[in-house]
């Protein structure tokens, strides 16, 4: 199998560390998922603090993970499979979406990309693990976010997203039950691990039938 498999999202794929530096290569989700795909390539495109919007009046523009997906997703062409995981800053303060509008904005980033790469392309959209409740107090103390938008569960409107775009879903808190770095915010990488054997086997799935 010689597919190439493209993984866009945020810190978490990235691979951020709250104590500072980035995760090994080979310890984070999108290498550990591509363990499982013997000869696939694997293509990491994160960035610290993406979400899902296409506009927004304060929000940094580099950080507009919709509007600046199209643009990324044809660099990396050709593709066999796209896997999606963001929502988490999409939550907190300036943004607030609810996940009915992370949905919207993930269907259409899927649209994009089949447009672009055709319409056999394979999507994985990952609906990422809830903050624990440690994390949600800290961003709601020191930022003001909104507790009940923190503590929304994505998966139902992400999963509606997926099944109506022809997607596969995977609901990550199955395999890492809440974000368990220091912060609250990022995985862990033992969580990285867990989470890329759940994306492999899903992967696996999707390529090998």
């Amino acid at each position: 199998m010689n597919s190439r498999i493209y993984f866009y999202g945020d810190s978490n794929v990235w691979g951020y560390m709250p104590e500072g530096g980035r995760i090994k290569a080979q310890d984070r989700f999108p290498f550990q998922a591509g363990l499982m795909l013997p000869g696939c390539e694997i293509v990491e495109c994160g960035l610290n603090g993406r979400c899902t919007a296409y506009s927004h009046e304060v929000f940094s523009p580099e950080l507009l993970g919709g509007a600046t997906f199209k643009a990324e997703f044809a660099k990396a062409l050709p593709v066999d499979a796209l896997v999606i995981m963001l929502g988490t800053n999409d939550v907190m303060d300036p943004l607030n979406f609810t996940a009915r509008k992370i949905a919207g904005n993930l269907q259409r980033m899927i649209r994009e990309a089949r447009e672009a790469a055709g319409p056999d392309l394979a999507v994985l959209l990952v609906c990422p693990p809830p903050l624990p409740t440690r994390g949600v107090w800290e961003l709601v103390g020191m930022y003001g976010c909104e507790k009940d938008l923190l503590e929304q569960d994505l998966s139902p409107a992400l999963a509606k997203a997926a099944a109506e775009e022809g997607a596969h879903f995977l609901d990550a808190k199955a395999s890492v039950p809440e974000f368990d770095a220091e912060d609250g915010f990022h995985l862990s990488v033992d969580s990285h691990r867990s989470l890329g054997r759940a994306c492999g086997e899903v992967l696996r799935h999707m390529l090998l039938g």
